[in-house]
């Protein structure tokens, strides 16, 4: 049986070495089956007790990822192919198929892998928790690797993060850097944007990441979309994430969609690929599909369409609706560039000084 990692709902683990953050896991424990109340309880304390020695005992060897991929258990039949590819019918047309369902959902999960370059913007909406922002981008992959957001919340939203009151709260925007080795996070005050006070910003924290350790390590790159998540006896969930390579946060809704494919995408029994429709000049695989469980409490939703790029993975645009048939949340892609050349200049004009 696979060796895993288990932890409470939400909490993402980072098994932490000398090398650095190597893989992520977390456990939902709304997958405990039809076990009552107590038990569950009892199974996940019990869990959290072993996380502690939980590495010790494993003896995982983290001389490179595919060491790694061994010592968590992982075999060959886990191994994530190398030649997936899109089945086109006749009319030159994507069928919905169980080999493009696992090619797309791949792409989603590992988009790190399919671009070197990428430049744009999304407006993000979240109406059960009244969150709305538009966020910028750029990234630079490679020996050079850096990398940029922006993210400019509506004024509902910014009171959210600060506590304000709703009607008392203002624009607020947070940036973040990445050169390679160093991510800083700052904060731009909420009058600057709204009043054209002289502008300061405010560091809120700043974390050392070592992309090459990481990216040596990253085993999770190995694993095909089928196996990223393993359930042990007692019915507990592992989900295994791709390494954060560009260090941006909160871009990764439509850049790095891990998370919602794996929550939304898991049961190819459950959506389809519909059509494709070309949306911010990218070519896109529509898929539609229900959700139940944690997911859909989580999310508030019922049904999804997402315009997923057929190159990438990347999430270009998704629209949820709850159980009421209420669209709950919604992204959109405003632009996008692939593989464009990115210069230090790209980075000044956007406010970006490494």
């Amino acid at each position: 049986m696979k060796k895993k990692i288990a932890l409470l709902t939400g909490i993402l683990l980072a098994i932490c070495v000398a090398a650095g953050t190597l893989a992520s896991a977390d456990t939902d424990a709304a997958y405990l089956g039809d076990l009552d109340a107590a038990e569950r309880e009892k199974i996940i304390a019990n869990k959290e007790a072993d996380q502690a020695v939980v590495l010790d005992s494993q003896g995982i060897d983290y001389t490179n990822k595919e060491t790694m991929f061994a010592s968590f258990g992982f075999t060959e039949d886990d191994l994530r192919p190398t030649d997936l590819t899109l089945v086109q019918t006749r009319s030159n047309s994507v069928s919905n198929t169980a080999a493009n369902k696992e090619y797309i959902y791949d792409r989603m999960l590992n988009t790190i892998d399919f671009y070197d370059t990428l430049q744009g913007s999304f407006e993000f909406s979240q109406a059960f928790s009244n969150l709305n922002y538009t966020a910028t981008y750029c990234v630079r992959s490679g020996e050079d690797r850096k990398s940029f957001e922006s993210i400019l919340y509506e004024p509902d939203s910014a009171s959210l993060l600060s506590g304000e009151a709703a009607s008392e709260a203002e624009p607020k925007k947070i940036t973040a850097y990445f050169d390679g080795q160093t991510k800083t996070e700052k904060e731009v005050a909420a009058n600057v944007l709204t009043r054209g006070t002289e502008e300061t910003e405010k560091v809120l924290r700043t974390a050392q990441i070592d992309v090459e350790e990481k990216e040596a390590c990253d085993f999770v790159s190995l694993i095909r979309a089928g196996s990223r998540v393993t359930t042990d006896e007692e019915g507990i969930n592992t989900y295994y994430y791709r390494e954060n390579l560009n260090g941006l946060g909160y871009c990764r809704e439509s850049i790095d969609p891990q998370e919602l494919a794996i929550g939304y995408l898991r049961n190819f029994d459950t959506w389809d690929i519909t059509g494709e429709e070309a949306v911010a000049g990218r070519n896109c695989l529509v898929l539609e599909g229900e959700l139940s469980g944690f997911y859909s409490e989580k999310r508030h939703t019922a049904e999804f369409k997402l315009w997923v790029d057929r190159e990438t993975g990347i999430l270009i645009k998704s629209e949820h609706y709850d159980a009421d048939g209420n669209l709950s949340e919604s992204l959109t892609t405003t632009s996008i560039t692939v593989n464009a050349p990115v210069t230090d200049e790209t980075f000044l004009a956007l406010g970006c000084e490494f």
